[in-house]
């Protein structure tokens, strides 16, 4: 169930967190993307370890996703923009819950089989 039904409280939850992630956790993104060369990162990623802190509460509670157990659209969103810490020093050590969700949507075999393609490396799944 990449969406759930129109109509559905679920729906509503999905759009929510989709909203989220776009207006809220990609948006924290964007001073880290145009930060001049040799600048410390370090308060331009505060608003990042922030949004990823809320998001690691929302996957700790036990859901292996966003929306409970069915992988969803949301959940490709926020594998994508959770990716990008690795280019910006940014570590996952301390959101076990959020390392614990990119290393599961790593081993589903159509992400394995995308990364292959597209050159990408494994964060967590490097078998």
């Amino acid at each position: 169930m990449l969406v759930p039904a129109n109509g559905t409280l679920e729906r509503a939850r999905l759009q929510e967190i989709l909203n989220y992630l776009a207006a809220e956790y990609h948006k924290a993104w964007t001073p880290l993307f145009y930060l001049a060369k040799g600048v410390d990162a370090t308060d331009a990623q505060r608003p990042v370890i922030a949004k990823q802190t809320y998001l690691n509460g929302l996957l700790a509670n036990g859901l292996d996703y966003l929306l409970g157990n069915d992988f969803s659209v949301a959940d490709t969103y926020l594998f994508a923009v959770t990716r990008w810490p690795v280019n910006f020093g940014i570590s996952l050590e301390a959101q076990p819950a959020l390392q614990a969700f990119v290393a599961r949507v790593e081993a589903r075999p159509s992400v394995k089989a995308v990364l292959k393609a597209k050159g990408l490396p494994k964060l967590f799944n490097k078998t």
